[in-house]
């Protein structure tokens, strides 16, 4: 059995999409620790008020320009990281959109496009600028949020709900992870992807509304938080490819 990743010893964490939402609630969950540096990614920073505030009081928390998708950001985060920090122990790639308006047989091709470009390749860019960070530090965990939508075994129970694109993307999310995990076992890197439970979201808002079924088991950011930040502290070479529910059981693919 390997030894969790996290220590006594200062932390450095990336979190993207930590605007609003579980991002912001890992950004604030994290603070509330001692010897941790936050870097906290977001779209349009000057408008992230809520972060501004925290970052007014906390020293330890860096505010980031960072768009998914954008290899030229993700590169120059990954240059502000490594100097004012040297490198990264945590990164929770968690931006990302879920547009959910048409069955897969209606969907526009350009929302397909879109939701792949962001669920995907955004946290493969991520992945990308990060990786030399990660591999100057000990931790070595790259945890992606994606979700039981993306699980093949899951679809009978989503397939009258028109979250084709969404599962699409995340499924291919769970894939890229799964195989980064393969790809860098010898370097001893952590890489998992985990569902953050039904989540009451600005994103996932419209589907609540209309599923009240899900929106009797959905939880509160903030929780939906905590138990991801449980899952990275805990996580060890053993946990390294899986797909973790938020409680920490394993997933079906």
């Amino acid at each position: 059995m390997s030894t969790p990743a996290n220590t006594t010893e200062q932390k450095v964490w990336l979190i993207s999409g930590a605007n609003r939402g579980i991002g912001f609630g890992l950004v604030n969950n994290l603070l509330t620790r001692p010897n941790v540096v936050v870097y906290a990614g977001a779209r349009e920073p000057a408008k992230a008020t809520e972060l501004q505030k925290l970052a007014a009081e906390h020293n330890n928390l860096h505010i980031v320009k960072l768009t998914s998708g954008s290899v030229e950001e993700a590169k120059q985060v990954a240059a502000t990281i490594e100097k004012q920090s040297g490198g990264l122990d945590y990164v929770i790639a968690n931006a990302g959109i879920a547009s959910m308006d048409h069955l897969l047989k209606s969907v526009p091709l350009e929302d397909v496009n879109e939701h792949f470009h962001v669920n995907v390749v955004g946290v493969l860019v991520l992945f990308q600028a990060t990786l030399p960070l990660l591999l100057k530090r000990t931790t070595r965990v790259f945890q992606a949020v994606s979700s039981l939508a993306g699980s093949n075994a899951f679809a009978l129970q989503l397939a009258g709900t028109p979250t084709g694109t969404y599962s699409l993307s995340k499924a291919a999310l769970n894939y890229l992870v799964r195989r980064i995990s393969v790809e860098h076992a010898e370097d001893g890197l952590i890489a998992i992807t985990v569902h953050p439970g039904t989540v009451e979201t600005d994103m996932s808002q419209k589907f609540l509304e209309k599923y009240e079924s899900w929106k009797s088991t959905a939880i509160k950011p903030d929780d939906s938080a905590k138990a991801l930040l449980a899952i990275a502290d805990k996580a060890t070479k053993e946990t390294s490819g899986k797909f973790l529910n938020y409680d920490g059981t394993e997933l079906p693919w």
